[in-house]
């Protein structure tokens, strides 16, 4: 879950919502800037869709609660929970398609690289994971150059996604930094006086596009369990975040 304080108790976007909305991000891009195997841009949408596919990793043994029982932020998990929830949806995705499982593979490379030198079974899951990634790709003719240039608008649209459902796009009209573009130069993002949001680099096939998310309500500052926890989010009020991107050129 992606929880966030706010003045009437906890605001919860959960990691499935987050992953939409990023394949969203990324299926809004003009078709200029996609460097990607074109019979495969399906598969690669549903891989941004599913790269953080863990509610369906939810568990009873997990109370998915901080220690004075505020809901527990995705950040705060445990590595070896990071590590178990990790071969699962690399598993579930071997099953659907050989790209989607080297895009999520390659993801997990990027993300868990830092934390690999202090946990032998994480090094081994990566030293695995990149073998995985050379045969699919040896087996469906595509190219190193070819996943990196895909992964990289799956990056960003997975950054820029965590930035919104985080509330992290600064005010002032101040630039934040999302990642590089297949082309290597970075993109960033910007809240104009208006509130609409701008990019550095217009990479949608719009001039002006919304996108949107659900996110729950808690209203209680602290819950015993998982199972209290797991019904107050099913009877949470459910409302949409949105933002609206318009085209425009970059601030000074």
């Amino acid at each position: 879950m992606i929880v966030n304080p706010s003045e009437r108790g906890w605001e919860v976007i959960y990691q499935r919502n987050h992953a939409m909305l990023a394949a969203a991000l990324a299926n809004a891009w003009d078709a200029d800037f996609k460097v990607h195997p074109p019979r495969l841009w399906t598969e690669t949408i549903v891989a941004v869709a599913q790269h953080d596919d863990e509610e369906n990793f939810w568990s009873e043994d997990r109370s998915h609660l901080s220690d004075v029982g505020a809901p527990l932020d995705f950040r705060s998990e445990e590595g070896a929970v990071v590590l178990e929830k990790a071969r699962y949806v690399t598993q579930q995705a071997k099953r659907q398609h050989r790209w989607i499982a080297a895009l999520i593979a390659r993801h997990h490379e990027h993300i868990y690289q830092d934390a690999r030198k202090d946990n032998a079974d994480l090094d081994a899951f990566l030293t695995g994971e990149s073998k995985n990634i050379a045969t699919w790709l040896d087996d469906l003719d595509i190219s190193k150059e070819t996943l990196e240039a895909t992964y990289a608008i799956m990056r960003w649209s997975d950054r820029l996604s965590l930035i919104l459902c985080q509330n992290q796009v600064p005010d002032m009209q101040r630039q934040l930094d999302i990642t590089t573009g297949p082309d290597g130069e970075m993109i960033r993002v910007w809240k104009g006086e208006s509130g609409d949001l701008h990019l550095s680099e217009w990479v949608f096939h719009q001039d002006e596009i919304a996108f949107d998310v659900e996110s729950r309500l808690l209203t209680g500052s602290s819950y015993a369990d998982g199972a209290e926890l797991r019904q107050a989010l099913d009877e949470a009020q459910v409302t949409l975040k949105q933002w609206r991107f318009c085209k425009e050129e970059a601030s000074n």
